[in-house]
């Protein structure tokens, strides 16, 4: 994903796709994390697009979907203050995570 000059880390609020030329490929991260064959598969011929909202400087919402197949969309609220939080996604089931600002 390229983003626009006035765009910065701290404001990435928008309408994100993948540019696959441009990008290295995900699926070995997918094989390194457990996820089948037939789903990388599937995930290496999808587009992938994010749509991210930034409603104040410490909280990102994203919404994940990919075109293409049947894969669930992800919507994630990651605030950003180094707390350890519970979380369920449809490809990795019961997770544990924390983002900050770095």
């Amino acid at each position: 994903m390229a983003a626009p000059p006035h765009k910065t880390l701290h404001n990435i609020t928008g309408h994100w796709t993948l540019n696959k030329p441009l990008s290295d490929p995900f699926t070995p991260i997918l094989a390194l994390q457990g996820v089948n064959g037939f789903i990388r598969s599937i995930a290496a011929h999808t587009s992938v697009h994010l749509t991210i909202r930034q409603p104040n400087p410490s909280s990102i919402h994203l919404q994940q979907t990919a075109t293409g197949a049947s894969i669930p969309a992800v919507t994630e609220d990651w605030i950003l203050d180094w707390t350890w939080r519970d979380g369920q996604d449809p490809l990795f089931g019961e997770m544990k995570g924390r983002a900050r600002w770095i």
